[in-house]
């Protein structure tokens, strides 16, 4: 015996609904029997329909659920992505605040800098004041003066040395 996949296909539905009379009215079978290929003749439309009915309310199931799946998938993948941008959004987030924290560690050091920077200003006002009061042009005339004396105190002790070995000391 066929399937009912097979039976109900149309080329072997038609060959059935044709045969099927031929089968009834056959004296081979029982009176019980020949009854029942009639009620199989008479109830084979709507079971060819409804078998048909069936299959494509089956493909049109299978399709939903195709559909459901992949749309399921892009939801995973897109999740996923959204997973992946908000892990590398906290990321950002850190490390824009070590930047905060690194500028104004900067921002610190460059107020003390510019501290320092007042403090040896005020230390150097008066040493520069001083060095003006002495005055370069002073320091040079004593450094001129200084070594005129040096020389003249060489040439003071040259001449005196000489009158020494000339009285042979």
């Amino acid at each position: 015996m066929m399937p009912l996949n097979d039976v109900l296909l149309p080329e072997n539905n038609s060959l059935l609904v044709t045969s099927l009379p031929i089968y009834a009215g056959s004296s081979n079978f029982s009176i019980e029997k020949a009854h029942a290929l009639e009620e199989l003749e008479k109830n084979l439309p709507s079971l060819f329909t409804n078998f048909h009915h069936a299959k494509r309310q089956e493909e049109y199931n299978f399709s939903k659920i195709a559909k459901k799946v992949d749309l399921i998938d892009k939801l995973t993948k897109s999740q996923e992505g959204y997973n992946d941008l908000k892990h590398h959004f906290i990321e950002i987030d850190a490390y824009i605040s070590k930047l905060k924290a690194s500028l104004e560690k900067a921002e610190m050091n460059k107020r003390e800098i510019e501290e320092e920077e007042i403090n040896l200003k005020s230390e150097l006002s008066p040493l520069e004041a001083a060095f003006e009061e002495l005055g370069v042009e002073s320091l040079i005339s004593k450094k001129d003066m200084i070594d005129s004396l040096t020389t003249q105190a060489e040439a003071s002790w040259a001449d005196f040395k000489q009158k020494i070995i000339a009285l042979g000391m």
